[in-house]
């Protein structure tokens, strides 16, 4: 069993509990996206991961109102993707190899999926969240 596997046994326990009862759960490209970037830029300066927060939530928000979603000021705000981003770090092999840090709690089945796809295919999983944020940059200009 690998370190990732060893992790995520109960996964099914999982919850997400850091959404209120009125949001609605992480879709697959969201989550690609938000996956793909912690890969991204886990290695760069805190500046560098705070201009790939904005950016996803920029985008994440602005794909929810072009779907015709009502959004609240919460709905996958600055705060709220950073919290999910510290979830990520959990299941984060080079994490759990290097470092004390295990990251938040939570995280939700989804995001354990695209995770362990990102790991054994990355390139996928790039190609992925390039095609979500291609489609939505456009929306934003």
């Amino acid at each position: 069993m690998s370190d990732l596997d060893a992790s995520i046994v109960g996964s099914e326990e999982i919850v997400n509990s850091d959404k209120p009862q009125s949001q609605r759960g992480w879709e697959r490209e969201e989550m690609v996206l938000l996956v793909a970037e912690y890969f991204r830029t886990r290695d760069l300066s805190v500046e560098e991961k705070k201009k790939s927060i904005t950016m996803i939530s920029r985008i994440l928000r602005n794909r929810a109102i072009q779907n015709g979603e009502q959004i609240s000021d919460t709905f996958r705000n600055e705060n709220g993707i950073q919290m999910q981003t510290a979830c990520i770090m959990k299941y984060d092999p080079k994490i759990m190899r290097t470092s004390k840090k295990r990251g938040l709690s939570g995280g939700s089945k989804l995001m354990v999926e695209v995770i362990k796809e990102y790991i054994s295919n990355g390139e996928k999983i790039k190609a992925e969240a390039y095609s979500v944020i291609m489609t939505n940059v456009k929306e934003l200009e």
